[in-house]
């Protein structure tokens, strides 16, 4: 079971790796990547190195950068006695999006009836306004 698994994540990662360049590279992608890239994004040591590997390689690949989350630090739970917690919720973005909306935060929000915690993303434009005066002749 484990086996197909890995398998199914990575040709899921191959599937990103495959978008195709954007004319405009401004674009997000979020999701249950049901994936983590480094050990702190879980609270127990029984990591899968190549997964993790293999989803850097792809985060990489397409130069995306994380929205970091704000409120929790976990975003799933297997909600056992003794649970393990990962991030596995992620906004990933292109250098562009974040150029386009630099006051962009990821906030948690309470639930009681998933192992999911709830996202919410807020933000603004950044709106570049010319404070130069022209004034014309006619």
């Amino acid at each position: 079971m484990r086996r197909r698994e890995g398998k199914t994540k990575l040709q899921f990662l191959q599937e990103l790796k495959n978008i195709p360049p954007q004319v405009h590279n401004r674009w997000l992608i979020l999701g249950d990547f049901n994936l983590i890239y480094q050990a702190e994004d879980k609270n127990n040591s029984n990591l899968n190195r190549c997964l993790m590997g293999a989803f850097r390689a792809t985060i990489d690949h397409l130069r995306l950068k994380e929205i970091k989350l704000n409120g929790c630090r976990f975003t799933w739970s297997n909600q056992q006695d003794n649970p393990t917690l990962t991030i596995i919720d992620r906004l990933l973005c292109t250098t562009e999006w974040d150029l386009l909306f630099p006051m962009c935060f990821l906030h948690s929000l309470p639930s009681l009836m998933s192992d999911h915690t709830p996202l919410l993303l807020q933000g603004e434009l950044d709106h570049h306004h010319s404070t130069s005066f022209h004034f014309k002749n006619y």
